[in-house]
C-alpha cells in the first residue's frame, strides 16, 4: 500500500514538474548554480581563513571536486585552484559582498522553483528573501567546514586508535564504509535543510520534506555517477561546441542535478498537499458527526 502511494505521489510530482515548467526552472537553476558556485567557494575560503583553518577550507574545495565526474573535475578544478591559491585576502575581503549576493542568487531561484511546486502565491518581502538566502549561504559554509573538520580528522583519530589497538585494524573497512556512510547522511541532512528553509509556510511548517528529499539525493548519486559514461560512450561536445565543450558538459550536469531538485521539490509539494487534504476531509467530517449528535439531541424529546 505504502509503494503504490508512492507511486501515484511520483507520477503526480512528474505530471506537476511538467506543468509548473520544471525544465526551464532547471536550466534557470543550473545557470545560477554555476553563478555562485565559485563565490561560494571564495566565501568558504575566507571562512576557513577567519576561523585560522584555511587547510580545511582547501580540503573541502579537493573532496567537492573528487565528487563531480572527472570530465567536470576538469572544468572546474583550474579556477577552483587559483581561488585557493591565490592568497589575496584583501580580493577574497572586498569581494566578499559580491560574492555573497551571488551565491544567495542561486538559492533564491531555488525558492521560486519550491514556490511554483506549491503554488504560493505570496512569497515574503525580497529584503527578507535575500536575507534569507545570505544567512543559508553562510550556514551551509560554516556547516561545511565542520562537518569536513570531523571529516578529516576521522582517519587520523582511527591512525591512532590503531597505534593503541592493533587489533582494530580489522575493522578498518568498516571504519571507512561509517564514515563515507556519515557523509551521504549529512549530505541528506543538507538537502532536508534546504528544503525546510525554502518551502513555503502556508499549510504549516512541519509539511512533510523527507520524501523529495531522498528521491533527489537518490537521483543525485545516479547522475553522479552515470553522467562520467555518458560523457565516455554517447556525448560528443566537442564535435558541436569545440572549445566551450567542457563549459556546456558542465552545464549540462548542473542541469541534470536541478532537474532532480526540482522533482524533489514537486515531491515534496503533492505529498504535502495529499495529507492537507486529508486533515481537512478528516476535520470536516469530524465537525459534520458532532452536527449530527447535536441535531439528534435537539430533536431528542425531553422527559
Amino acid at each position: 500500500m505504502l509503494t503504490i502511494r508512492f507511486v501515484r505521489d511520483l507520477i503526480k510530482a512528474v505530471q506537476n514538474f511538467l506543468r509548473h515548467d520544471g525544465l526551464v526552472m532547471a536550466g534557470h537553476l543550473a545557470f545560477l548554480s554555476v553563478l555562485g558556485l565559485f563565490p561560494f567557494l571564495i566565501i568558504l575560503v575566507a571562512l576557513a581563513g577567519l576561523f585560522g583553518n584555511t587547510a580545511v577550507g582547501a580540503q573541502a574545495i579537493v573532496i567537492f571536486l573528487e565528487t563531480l565526474p572527472p570530465e567536470i573535475q576538469i572544468v572546474v578544478e583550474g579556477p577552483v585552484t587559483q581561488i585557493v591559491a591565490s592568497g589575496q585576502k584583501g580580493a577574497l575581503t572586498l569581494g566578499l559582498v559580491g560574492a555573497l549576493w551571488a551565491a544567495s542568487s542561486a538559492i533564491e531561484a531555488a525558492r521560486m522553483a519550491i514556490d511554483r511546486a506549491y503554488e504560493a502565491g505570496h512569497p515574503p518581502a525580497f529584503w527578507l528573501r535575500r536575507l534569507q538566502g545570505i544567512g543559508l549561504v553562510i550556514a551551509g559554509a560554516v556547516t561545511m567546514l565542520l562537518g569536513l573538520s570531523s571529516f578529516i580528522l576521522g582517519p587520523l583519530i582511527w591512525d591512532g586508535l590503531l597505534f593503541f589497538i592493533p587489533n582494530l585494524d580489522r575493522w578498518t573497512l568498516a571504519a571507512t564504509l561509517i564514515r563515507f556512510g556519515t557523509s551521504t547522511a549529512l549530505m541528506y541532512l543538507a538537502v532536508l535543510a534546504l528544503f525546510f528553509g525554502l518551502k513555503p509556510r502556508y499549510r504549516g511548517r512541519f509539511a512533510p520534506i523527507g520524501q523529495g528529499a531522498f528521491l533527489t539525493l537518490i537521483l543525485w548519486l545516479g547522475i553522479g555517477s552515470g553522467f562520467s559514461i555518458y560523457l565516455k560512450n554517447f556525448a560528443n561536445y566537442d564535435l558541436t561546441y569545440g572549445s566551450l565543450a567542457g563549459a556546456i558538459a558542465t552545464l549540462m550536469f548542473f542541469y541534470l542535478l536541478n532537474m532532480a531538485f526540482v522533482l524533489g521539490a514537486e515531491l515534496n509539494a503533492v505529498v504535502a498537499d495529499r495529507k492537507y487534504r486529508a486533515r481537512e476531509a478528516a476535520a470536516k467530517a469530524k465537525a459534520h458527526k458532532k452536527q449530527m449528535q447535536q441535531a439528534s439531541a435537539d430533536t431528542r424529546p425531553s422527559d
